[in-house]
């Protein structure tokens, strides 16, 4: 076998391993997807543990296997904590795959936003999904357009938009493909009916809905179904069948105890049990369960509810003082309700207030991306030019910084020679004094009777002695310029002094810690103002700047005070460390001298 045969054959064996790889993974997601509505949970694990392999995978594989996660995830009543699924899955099925996968994508971006809160947002997203949904096509997920009909309405009713969430109600239950499905929204359907008020209409619904589940031998959902009706009925005054509800419900529903006692969470149906015995005149009886609602309800609700029974108990027997006592109690609870309630409406209104508003910015957003394409380019091509100033401005600026930086080190060599020249002079100077001074000295001891000549040779003397004086304080002074000169030069001082100066940049914690250290390095006499307890460390920084040659305008800049702030604190430190009043400038005077 020759070198290009060798080759071929390694590349068809590379092509069909991946090929193999990838008809497994398909097999797989198809799995995944045929779990899907019965077994949720398994389906998601599965997809979960498929995520190390989607890394080789072609986008199409990759987005459909992310698609089926965000689905299995909603399925399996796993909360989203972010929408970057749903975004990642909208953004690619804008452009690719089948409306069932576009309106799929759409309802996991939805469900996202309904698990963060966000309702306007999720309304939005599941309307996108129901105007992505092909219904004219045989091959329509019409149960999956079901589903989120329903989430679309539940949203809507919770926002009370009745109207909307009842036509959303009645589509769901028109695309529902399974009758379990078709028996939940019509549920709904009727509750929304008695909501808007149309009892009767709504309580037929919910026998209907009741007859289909006896239909189906599930008792037990008939009699739940049922339980809503015992209050519609009353509210009609029809007794007789509220009271065929009521035992349909206790025998059926599953909810009581072997005592016959409603188990817990659910005692505020003895409200509506005492309500219909007390419509019927039976008030021992109506009593008996408003003091067992009293009794054994938690919630403050079921509190208000046993109050105002008995409140109305006792008016129908004319008892004055329990009257008042229960009412009193009743709108102690209806205080309590109220406030929650109002909170609960405010933030309905708001929620209404954001989905129209949500709709308005959609609207507005779709006039605005044509205009954003019209002035795509012209902002591409101002940025361009705006960043090639940018840099060409950063470019001369660096380069005169690096100028200014090469004339301040050379000014700073000539000035250290000029100092070392005079200081070596007066140095000279000094020792020649020095020496004249020892000379009168003597002469002075020899010559002591001419009491003339002594008295002009000791003027001369403490002339010599002042002239030294002066000559060894300009000494002191250059030798002070110099490691100002020295201090200067250090890079981290010279950097910080061109990040104010140059800059107007306010240096950070660090490079000011680095500064007072090589400050108090060449200045050592400046640690007796740091550990001065008098001094705080605004007024020490100062004294740093100052110290740095900085003028006022760069330290009022750097400690965000005004000048006359900074002349008082300059004062103040005048008499802090010398116990002497005088000016900001005495101080200046004083600091450049230690």
């Amino acid at each position: 076998m020759n070198r290009q045969s060798m080759i071929l054959f390694f590349l068809l064996a590379v092509v069909f391993s991946a090929c193999t790889e990838r008809n497994e993974f398909k097999e797989k997601l198809d799995t995944a997807e045929n779990l899907m509505h019965e077994y949720p949970d398994s389906a998601y694990g599965m997809l979960c543990g498929m995520k190390g392999e989607t890394g080789g995978m072609p986008s199409s594989l990759r987005m459909r296997h992310l698609l089926l996660l965000g689905n299995a995830q909603n399925k399996a009543d796993v909360l989203f904590s972010s929408d970057s699924i749903g975004k990642d899955l909208v953004e690619y099925y804008s452009g690719h795959g089948t409306p069932n996968e576009r309106m799929t994508s759409h309802y996991i971006q939805g469900c996202a936003y309904r698990d963060m809160k966000d309702r306007p947002s999720a309304v939005r997203c599941f309307n996108d999904a129901v105007a992505a949904a092909d219904t004219t096509v045989p091959d329509c997920d019409f149960r999956q357009l079901g589903i989120v009909y329903g989430q679309l309405a539940f949203l809507l009713e919770e926002q009370y938009l009745l109207e909307e969430a009842l036509q959303a109600y009645r589509n769901a239950d028109r695309y529902a493909r399974d009758s379990l499905a078709m028996l939940s929204y019509r549920q709904c359907i009727s509750d929304v009916l008695v909501k808007k008020g149309d009892i009767q209409q709504g309580t037929e619904l919910r026998e209907s809905v009741a007859k289909a589940y006896r239909a189906l031998g599930d008792s037990t959902s008939a009699a739940i179904s049922r339980g809503k009706c015992i209050k519609w009925y009353a509210w009609q005054n029809d007794f007789a069948k509220a009271a065929e509800a009521m035992a349909d419900y206790e025998h059926h529903s599953g909810f009581f105890l072997q005592n016959g006692d409603i188990e817990p969470g659910r005692q505020e149906y003895y409200y509506i049990k005492g309500t219909f015995y007390e419509e019927r005149g039976d008030l021992d009886s109506a009593e008996h369960y408003f003091r067992k609602l009293q009794r054994t309800g938690t919630t403050e609700n079921s509190h208000y509810l046993s109050s105002f029974g008995l409140a109305r108990l006792y008016r129908s027997r004319h008892v004055a003082d329990s009257i008042a006592k229960y009412a009193w109690q009743t709108f102690q609870y209806y205080d309590s309700l109220y406030n929650c309630e109002t909170a609960q409406n405010l933030q309905l209104a708001q929620a209404r207030f954001n989905y129209n508003r949500h709709r308005e910015m959609a609207h507005k957003k779709e006039l605005e991306a044509k205009e954003t394409q019209i002035w795509l380019r012209n902002i591409i091509i101002a940025c361009t030019i705006l960043f090639s100033v940018a840099i060409i401005t950063a470019m001369v600026y660096r380069r005169r910084v690096h100028t200014r930086m090469v004339n301040l080190k050379h000014s700073i060599h000539l000035q250290q020679a000029h100092h070392t020249a005079v200081i070596e002079t007066l140095k000279k100077e000094i020792e020649e004094k020095t020496r004249s001074v020892s000379l009168l000295h003597n002469n002075l001891k020899e010559n002591t009777a001419d009491r003339q000549e002594s008295e002009q040779m000791s003027r001369t003397i403490n002339v010599l002695k002042q002239q030294i004086q002066k000559h060894k304080r300009e000494i002191e002074l250059l030798i002070h310029s110099q490691k100002n000169s020295q201090l200067h030069e250090e890079p981290a001082v010279a950097n910080f002094i061109n990040k104010i100066k140059l800059g107007k940049e306010r240096p950070n914690d660090e490079e000011w810690q680095g500064v007072c250290i090589l400050v108090e390095s060449h200045h050592p006499d400046m640690l007796k103002i740091k550990n001065n307890k008098d001094i705080n460390s605004q007024e020490y920084r100062i004294c740093i700047l100052i110290k740095l040659g900085l003028k006022v305008s760069d330290i009022v800049f750097v400690e965000e005070i005004t000048n006359s702030n900074l002349t008082n604190i300059r004062s103040r430190m005048l008499k802090k460390l010398l116990g002497i009043k005088g000016g900001a400038r005495d101080f200046d005077r004083y600091l450049s001298e230690i």
